[in-house]
């Protein structure tokens, strides 16, 4: 009777350990489909533009900090956050040709913040910019267009969206690429999806 119930025993933590198994892959394989996009489309980006593997790491290290607050519905609080990590990489690359990072405001509201606020914002942001909201470069290419004063004007109108965001409410956050490097950042509705943002 004894060596039933070990048996028994053995073979629940057999099975319970089998489960858990399998729920840590699941786990890993979610990680890895959702982290999947990311690397195909910088991996697309080099291939199609021939990159060299420095190049890539220099595009990975620019971006990696700002991947983890892409989604279809970001909270408020990380939404500030974001933008807190945008307006650092501005300052920290002030007079970089191409290393600007604007931010737009698509279809979502936000309390006392107006539209002429998004229109200060975007203005002040494709000022500093060498790139579309899109990506494609609408600048001469080699010029600094995020001389200290751009980037200061940006930063101010930043960091007005900031104290508007609700730190609760979902976000939707998406990226456009110039070049491998993410140079604008589109904040709207949750759930909502853009085709042309990544």
């Amino acid at each position: 009777m004894k060596k039933e119930i070990t048996d028994l025993k053995i073979a629940i933590g057999i099975k319970i350990f089998i489960l858990m198994l399998e729920i840590l892959i699941a786990i890993v394989l979610i990680i890895l489909f959702v982290n999947a996009r990311d690397i195909f489309d910088i991996n697309e980006y080099h291939i199609n533009h021939g990159c060299t593997q420095m190049e890539l790491n220099e595009h990975d290290k620019y971006n990696v900090s700002l991947r983890q607050f892409r989604g279809k519905n970001v909270r408020g609080s990380n939404v500030k956050l974001l933008i807190d990590e945008i307006i650092s990489k501005n300052s920290n690359n002030i007079n970089t040709i191409d290393r600007f990072i604007g931010i737009e405001i698509i279809d979502v509201e936000i309390p006392e913040y107006t539209s002429l606020d998004i229109d200060n914002l975007n203005n002040a942001c494709m000022q500093a910019s060498s790139f579309s909201h899109i990506g494609d470069r609408i600048k001469d290419e080699g010029k600094i267009y995020n001389n200290s004063e751009n980037v200061r004007k940006a930063t101010e109108e930043m960091e007005k969206l900031k104290n508007k965001i609700e730190p609760k409410k979902g976000y939707s956050v998406y990226f456009s690429y110039g070049e491998g490097y993410i140079v604008w950042v589109q904040i709207s509705a949750p759930d909502l999806n853009f085709p042309w943002l990544r």
